[in-house]
């Protein structure tokens, strides 16, 4: 049958997520039992749990015992206080299982993450659903419309290109799918869920993170300590600030500037400060990358490292939307091509479809005017 996956990320508000692990599997187990009782459900359910704390713990003693759930908890070894590490490991129950990954509390993750196959990317196998969304402010004279009624779902492990003039509502699209704006009119939602009942700090921090063109680095901090900032400063359970340090020279290994880790901004190169920013972002391991024209203040040469790097990214599948006027690359690397013109979509589809042949005489006009620039 088809696979479901729930996934509960905590953050620093620890009474929520002990209150979801003890109401949960009261839920999980009731609703259950009563599908099998109606005949619609004959699954074995299998939830796994990826942990460095007391989640362990909880998530067993909820779960064990429950019938038609295996639960299987996954903690870093040498990671877990003796006091933790015995509360899980004397579990008892005939559906209980207990693994030690040899790693950090992100190896475990991406171990739960696995079990269910690639499909599922970096992050969650989530939607973003816009609904009927418009964005107004007061201008000069009058109230501007930056972006009008669009109606548009984005994908996971998809690469979305958005191109078309300046003020066409591309980086308020972006803005708004980040939270840094909440609509007008019309509704945002990830996986259901309106941002308008969303923390939105959490949503930046956790699930959506924006490139701009003008790197917004610390020049006070080196590359490394760039990267890594903000994982410090909101600290996963368990993690060591050694764990925090190898992520980042892993990243800036990646990108091509493991040299550069002491550098600080103004020792590097416009390309190298970009890549850096897109570093710190996947640092944070968001679900979702927006790319707001990342190439445009760079020289030819330079974009091309940038590129690359997004290349890459497109290559495992990151779930990405990229402001962009690079239209060969949009062709080449992008899995949908979105045009915007006046704050609406006024085509979308596969990028060869829609530069090859548009259907509209606006993007006609569009790819006329960039191919002849």
């Amino acid at each position: 049958g088809n696979t479901h996956v729930l996934e509960l990320w905590h953050g620093p508000t620890s009474a929520f997520k002990d209150m979801a692990l003890q109401c949960l599997p009261h839920f999980f187990s009731a609703s259950a039992s009563q599908l099998r009782e109606q005949g619609k459900l004959e699954n074995t359910f299998l939830i796994l749990v990826a942990t460095s704390g007391d989640t362990g713990k909880a998530a067993l003693e909820g779960f064990r015992d429950k019938e038609g759930v295996q639960i299987a908890v996954m903690y870093p070894d040498g990671g877990v206080s003796d006091i933790q590490y015995k509360q899980m490991a004397t579990q008892a129950g005939s559906n209980v299982m207990v693994w030690a990954v040899k790693g950090n509390f992100d190896d475990c993750q991406t171990g739960a993450k696995n079990v269910f196959g690639d499909e599922f990317g970096e992050g969650m196998n989530m939607t973003i659903e816009l609904r009927d969304v418009s964005y107004t402010y007061a201008g000069k004279y009058q109230r501007v419309t930056a972006v009008d009624t669009v109606s548009y779902t984005f994908q996971s492990g998809t690469m979305y290109s958005i191109m078309g003039a300046s003020g066409s509502g591309k980086s308020t699209l972006l803005s708004l799918l980040a939270g840094l704006k909440l609509p007008t009119e019309g509704e945002i939602a990830f996986d259901e869920q309106p941002t308008r009942f969303m923390d939105r700090s959490a949503l930046r921090r956790d699930t959506v993170s924006v490139i701009y063109q003008d790197f917004n680095l610390f020049p006070q901090y080196t590359a490394l300590e760039n990267v890594t900032l903000a994982r410090r400063l909101a600290r996963r359970d368990g993690e060591t600030e050694q764990d925090i340090r190898a992520r980042g020279l892993d990243l800036l290994d990646q990108i091509g500037l493991s040299d550069r880790a002491g550098h600080y901004p103004h020792q590097l190169s416009g390309g190298q400060k970009q890549r850096v920013a897109i570093a710190r972002a996947l640092c944070m391991e968001p679900d979702v990358l927006c790319f707001d024209e990342p190439t445009s203040a760079l020289d030819p040469e330079l974009t091309g490292e940038v590129l690359r790097v997004i290349r890459q990214l497109a290559g495992r599948r990151t779930t990405m939307i990229v402001v962009t006027h690079e239209m060969a690359f949009a062709r080449d690397v992008a899995d949908r091509l979105i045009f915007m013109d006046g704050g609406v979509i006024v085509e979308q589809g596969d990028p060869r479809q829609v530069m090859d042949h548009p259907r509209m005489e606006r993007t006609r006009q569009f790819l006329s005017r960039c191919a002849n620039t």
